[in-house]
């Protein structure tokens, strides 16, 4: 039979506890007013509102969904079912869950200590904190948006990792600060974050900073001056439209910017190796300022032996150049900064000679 709502369990005393088991569901909703709980039914949904604070040692809805509206604080050791929906005036600790999707919500903070994920998803954790560790149960792809309780809102701290699939992607993040781990590869369709991003793939440590730019020992470092970015990892390429500072050798950036930043570029999309951008920092002896950090790239001579998109180094030199700046110029989409700048050097070594021999 089914637990309905014609039922208040209250307890009486602090260690009051209420176990309850149906064969068709629990509540609609069923108002809880104890401090401990245990619910469980197979079919069925289990639907509550629990008035006080309230640790619930399991919550099994089975195939059904569990959904819960909490006026304080919630605790839970473990939960089970097909599809969660948490709403939390206080504070959501957990323990273990198991879902194939949730939306939970929390106006004080959300901490799960494992959520096995066992579809792709989706799932919605807003919160002024997130901190979940999911497991993705083998899946191609865990599907997750973070931001505050309120919609369109900020949380204060992320701290998200994922195991056990492939990608972590994630459609919408909104946080002050916050890091990332990942097993696999990041899917980041947007993200708006105010401070500082640490985020771990399975071959890359990244840092975003947009208060403090200053080198640190990771693989790649970016900002966004923007305000809102994407990002891409697939093993050691990153895809984005962040402004990345610096990054190591072995990193492959491709940068897609916005339209009216690349300008005459044709299709606002380049590829640069990290070793050609070290170099040119090392050129320049400082690292490259992220503000209209394309512009840099843009005026710098150099940075054309980067593009890759079959666009060879003296056409793109022609259009932006006089020609005799490039008289003798070696030719071909592999040319390396080294051979430019030998060029340019030579060059100038022997009009210097030239003038020498004149005077």
């Amino acid at each position: 039979e089914t637990l309905n709502d014609g039922v208040h369990v209250r307890g009486t005393g602090n260690m009051t506890k209420a176990s309850l088991s149906a064969t068709t569901g629990i509540g609609s909703p069923l108002v809880i007013d104890l401090p401990w709980l245990s619910a469980q039914t197979e079919p069925g949904d289990i639907n509550l509102i629990a008035r006080t604070d309230l640790h619930a040692t399991l919550l099994k809805a089975g195939e059904g969904e569990v959904r819960v509206v909490a006026a304080e604080n919630l605790t839970i050791d473990e939960l089970i079912s097909d599809t969660t929906w948490l709403m939390v005036d206080g504070l959501l600790v957990a323990k273990e869950m198991s879902m194939n999707s949730g939306v939970i919500t929390s106006v004080q903070g959300i901490t799960v200590d494992k959520l096995n994920l066992t579809s792709e998803g989706p799932l919605d954790l807003n919160g002024p904190s997130v901190q979940v560790a999911i497991d993705g149960q083998g899946h191609k792809q865990s599907v997750v948006s973070v931001e505050g309780y309120i919609d369109n809102t900020a949380a204060d701290w992320v701290d998200l990792s994922l195991t056990n699939s492939d990608v972590l992607h994630i459609t919408e993040l909104r946080t002050d600060k916050g890091q990332i781990s990942v097993a696999g590869d990041l899917k980041l369709d947007y993200a708006n974050v105010d401070s500082m991003l640490d985020i771990q793939t399975n071959e890359l440590t990244l840092h975003m900073n947009n208060k403090d730019i200053s080198s640190i020992d990771v693989n790649a470092q970016f900002t966004s001056p923007h305000g809102d970015f994407w990002l891409y990892t697939q093993d050691s390429t990153i895809t984005s439209n962040a402004q990345f500072t610096r990054y190591d050798s072995g990193v492959t950036l491709n940068y897609a910017g916005y339209a009216a930043e690349v300008g005459n570029l044709s299709n606002g999309n380049y590829a640069r190796v990290s070793a050609e951008y070290q170099h040119l920092n090392s050129i320049q002896a400082e690292d490259v300022l992220p503000e209209n950090l394309q512009y840099e790239w843009l005026d710098q001579i150099f940075d054309w032996s980067s593009y890759i998109n079959g666009v060879r180094i003296r056409e793109k030199l022609q259009s932006d150049v006089n020609d005799d700046y490039v008289e003798d110029m070696p030719v071909g989409d592999s040319i390396t900064v080294d051979e430019v700048l030998a060029y340019h050097i030579d060059k100038l070594a022997k009009e210097i000679k030239g003038e020498e021999d004149e005077g």
